[in-house]
């Protein structure tokens, strides 16, 4: 698995989301909001009193055979998702603290919502994922795509973008847990 952080460019959240670029037009629906309605982030150093607790993982994704993998990583979008939509990067870290490339997703949030930034909208939408099976680890393969109606500010007053419409596909390893599973490895694949 690739390991070594990825090198913010103009377009910083979206390449540390693994985006090709993004677009400057109006969002879709003209929306036009500037702030997050969810307030400051809450990140596992300074929990938000009022933040969500985030997703609920499912039963399923405790079980410790390929559809509690496929679980698990369904659950890890909805994370993802979450924390890009209100800041609260705390769950996001705890699902894949073995994972040095996954902490580019909290690392990004958190700077973006402490610098007065925000997402609007779930950048991301799973489209399947395959399974297979390996002696101590499982590799899980997800197809997302980006959400164009999700839009992204970097700072409080930089201007209001949304990502490109792509699809991804995710590559994770994972660990099977006493109480389900741990990313231990991510990267892109084509």
């Amino acid at each position: 698995m690739r390991s070594s952080l990825l090198v913010p460019g103009a377009c910083a959240v979206v390449a540390a989301l693994m985006i090709g670029g993004c677009d400057d037009s109006e969002p879709d629906d003209q929306t036009e909001s500037t702030t997050s309605t969810s307030g400051s982030p809450s990140t596992s150093g300074s929990p938000s009193a009022s933040a969500s607790k985030g997703p609920s993982m499912p039963a399923k994704a405790t079980e410790s055979d390929s559809n509690g993998a496929k679980a698990y990583v369904d659950h890890y979008i909805d994370i993802i998702n979450y924390a890009a939509d209100t800041g609260d990067t705390e769950q996001l870290r705890a699902a894949a603290k073995d994972c040095e490339y996954c902490q580019q997703f909290p690392a990004i949030y958190d700077d973006m919502y402490s610098n007065g930034g925000s997402f609007d909208g779930k950048p991301y939408e799973l489209k399947g994922i395959e399974v297979e099976d390996g002696s101590s680890t499982v590799r899980a393969v997800a197809t997302v795509e980006t959400r164009r109606a999700a839009t992204f500010q970097m700072a409080k007053d930089a201007k209001r973008q949304k990502p490109e419409s792509q699809t991804l596909r995710w590559r994770f390893e994972l660990r099977p847990t006493d109480d389900g599973w741990q990313i231990v490895g991510m990267d892109e694949t084509s």
